[in-house]
């Protein structure tokens, strides 16, 4: 029997990229186990992927993006990786952010 506190550290480790079979043995519990536990509180991990090279998402990226906001920011707002949106950035000529790094002359 699964306590409270193992089931938080099951959805710890769910969201941190670990195998379900890892955590089985662990746990000493199925995979099956391990997945309905996942499912009921990690939904994000067992959905169908979101269409995100549609015009409103390209939109929407290119708003914050102009707002002046980072690429983490931007993703982080549309519920994505930073890497989506440097894609996104890239292939859609987004202008390109200052560099951050200082200059001494």
């Amino acid at each position: 029997m699964l306590t409270i506190s193992d089931v938080r550290k099951i959805i710890r480790r769910r969201r941190c990229g670990d195998h379900a079979g890892s955590i089985a043995r662990d746990f000493g519990v199925t995979r099956e186990r391990i997945g309905q536990i996942s499912r009921a509180n990690l939904p994000h991990l067992h959905t169908t992927p979101r269409a995100i090279h549609g015009p409103d998402f390209i939109t929407l990226a290119r708003r914050l993006w102009d707002d002046g906001h980072s690429a983490s920011e931007v993703a982080r707002r549309m519920r994505v990786t930073k890497n989506v949106v440097i894609g996104i950035a890239h292939r859609n000529n987004f202008p390109p952010r200052p560099s951050p790094i200082r200059r001494v002359t």
